[in-house]
């Protein structure tokens, strides 16, 4: 739908297989426990072996219910703006978002780049959330902006304008990044663990519980302070990019390839340089 209009909007084609993924999953997680408890349903009388065969498979029901009258006619929509507001179409049905009804608009705690995004409440009771998973989801923002600018900070609205209208490049630097597995595997893997072995001599933490638990214990705060430092340099790094991102007449943004390789190989650099740091500082 992306193709037919700048004001028609859908959900991103790895959201329709994730549903998809997750659907199928939960089917055969109902088979599963079905064929694990056919022993004692197959003992009752249909009727009884009906009702233990829904207790069974509650869980995985209940979230397939969810997800087939909830979340499917929110991600197989289409979200159109018009004047003033949003038409929402899922097969037959037609659904009208009037924007003047919004009385609270609330952002996710979660960036665009993570698939954070905002949620509006209406007048009416009802609320609908518009993450970053649904294409140019910003747009919408940027026309609720227009009608009720008295509910948006206007700083936090340029912000998520910017951050969310980058989101693309944003994800293909990371799938970029991802598949540089040797760096991938050195950074989250060997130099925690070395790092882990180093800390483990000096016996600084988790000495009084058995080494392997005092191992794993100390692996696993290795990995969550390297994960804070990553995240740090990471946000940094796409405040520097983004500056150098260009917008094409499409309205999409374009990588500087050279420039993106550049601050990889800084960041790095950086990263590696800090951690030693921090860890020459503790011990020495």
């Amino acid at each position: 739908m992306q193709g037919e209009s700048s004001h028609i909007f859908s959900y991103r084609s790895f959201v329709i297989k994730l549903y998809q993924f997750v659907w199928w999953a939960l089917i055969f997680l109902c088979l599963a426990l079905l064929r694990i408890n056919i022993l004692d349903i197959s003992k009752e009388a249909w009727h009884g072996a009906a009702i233990k065969a829904i207790l069974s498979t509650s869980v995985p029901l209940s979230l397939l219910a969810r997800m087939f009258f909830v979340i499917r006619p929110r991600i197989f929509s289409t979200y159109e703006l018009t004047e003033h507001g949003l038409r929402r179409k899922f097969k037959n049905q037609v659904e009208e978002i009037e924007f003047a009804k919004i009385k609270k608009i609330r952002f996710s705690l979660l960036s665009p780049r993570f698939l954070g995004g905002y949620v509006i409440y209406l007048s009416t009771g009802q609320k609908y959330m518009f993450l970053s998973a649904l294409r140019k989801n910003h747009e919408i923002l940027k026309k609720i902006g227009e009608i009720k600018s008295d509910l948006i900070d206007s700083t936090q609205l340029a912000h998520y304008l910017k951050v969310s209208s980058r989101v693309e490049v944003s994800w293909q630097r990371m799938f970029w990044r991802l598949k540089k597995w040797p760096s991938v595997l050195i950074k989250f893997g060997i130099f925690p663990l070395l790092v882990t072995f180093l800390v483990q001599r000096q016996e600084m933490f988790f000495s009084d519980i058995p080494k392997a638990e005092s191992f794993l214990y100390t692996y696993l705060l290795t990995l969550v302070t390297l994960g804070f430092l990553i995240l740090a340099l990471n946000t940094l790094e796409e405040r520097i990019l983004n500056k150098r991102v260009k917008e094409l007449p499409t309205g999409e943004f374009q990588m500087d390839a050279t420039f993106e390789k550049q601050v990889f190989l800084s960041s790095q650099i950086l990263f590696y340089l800090i951690s030693i740091s921090i860890f020459i500082y503790i011990f020495y």
